[in-house]
């Protein structure tokens, strides 16, 4: 009877599998995760995961949790009521989809230790005012498709780890891609200020891309993951960096957010509202009279009309009759 207690007790605690969290505390997070074999997702739709970062403490928050598990460094936690939690290859996903809004007001210790740096960002126009209420649906085969794809992804397991690499002409790509890059981080170029610690990693962003195109379009075909060629070939590098200039533009947008005051939300309201004149030369009584509900005095869009030619959006110009009259020179609207 001992050597079968003994035996009961060598056999691993098995815990109900969780591959999704909305909220969770950090230390809750690295508990989670030793559970599920590293691996653990936080998926919202509400921003306070940010908020999290804003109200609470700065110094107790453990970024190592959210940090480390981008590049699979180990974490642990040594907690004096309860046991020590290693984590060898921590793997993490998060997914927010809030209004911007969250991001703004951020501690400057979220950017110095670089967890902005590590999101990918998307932020759409918005279309209120202009959606259809009569949008076809999504094909069934479409979401069988998807859903398959998804459940084959989620049944693949292994022990040890598989790694990719690229093609010889898709490394030839990689590197043209990289000195493309390079030269942005450059005084003039577009890397030196804000966005240098996001554009740091994106090389690593659009190779993580590529590696889940690969996967996914090999999962189509393959039953198992040892089935999987592990060679990234270079039309699926290329589809990835399709991306580069699409996230490199969310990006400049978000990082703007982040440190956005007043007067550039005058001027986006004011670009907003250039952009939906559709007309390359606009009357600025015309532009006033379609913010004066927003921005009250005429000083507050004047400096709006400055930030946006700062930025090569608009150009000031004057001209009518008496040659005085100003007008807005939309050079670009996004």
């Amino acid at each position: 009877m001992k050597e079968i207690n003994k035996k009961l007790s060598e056999i691993p605690e098995i815990h109900p599998l969780s591959l999704i969290v909305d909220d969770a505390t950090p230390q809750s997070l690295v508990s989670l995760m030793n559970k599920n074999r590293g691996k653990i997702s936080i998926l919202t739709a509400e921003g306070d995961f940010f908020e999290r970062f804003k109200n609470k403490n700065i110094d107790q928050v453990k970024y190592d949790v959210y940090l480390k598990p981008y590049s699979g460094d180990l974490l642990r936690t040594d907690r004096i009521s309860r046991d020590t939690e290693i984590i060898e290859n921590p793997n993490m996903t998060i997914c927010v989809t809030a209004q911007p809004s969250v991001i703004k007001n951020l501690p400057s210790t979220v950017h110095d230790r670089g967890l902005m740096a590590r999101f990918s960002y998307f932020i759409p126009y918005d279309n209120l005012g202009y959606r259809d209420s009569r949008t076809l649906e999504i094909p069934k085969h479409v979401i069988d498709s998807y859903e398959k794809i998804i459940y084959k992804l989620l049944s693949w397991t292994t022990e040890d780890t598989i790694s990719l690499k690229l093609s010889k002409d898709a490394t030839d790509l990689l590197h043209d891609t990289m000195d493309e890059i390079e030269v942005e981080f450059r005084e003039d170029g577009a890397f030196h200020d804000n966005l240098k610690g996001w554009a740091g990693k994106l090389i690593g962003q659009l190779l993580r891309i590529a590696g889940l195109l690969h996967v996914s379009n090999q999962a189509q075909s393959c039953d198992q993951i040892t089935d999987v060629n592990n060679t990234i070939n270079k039309d699926t590098l290329a589809s990835a960096i399709l991306l580069k200039n699409y996230l490199v533009a969310h990006a400049e947008k978000a990082f703007g957010l982040m440190q956005q005051s007043q007067p550039y939300e005058n001027a986006e309201y004011v670009l907003y509202k250039i952009r939906n004149l559709n007309s390359p030369i606009i009357p600025k009584q015309t532009i006033h009279q379609n913010t004066k509900s927003k921005l009250k005095g005429k000083e507050n869009l004047h400096q709006a009309f400055d930030i946006l030619e700062y930025h090569s959006y608009i150009r000031q110009v004057v001209g009518g009759k008496s040659g005085t009259r100003g007008f807005v020179w939309v050079i670009r609207s996004y």
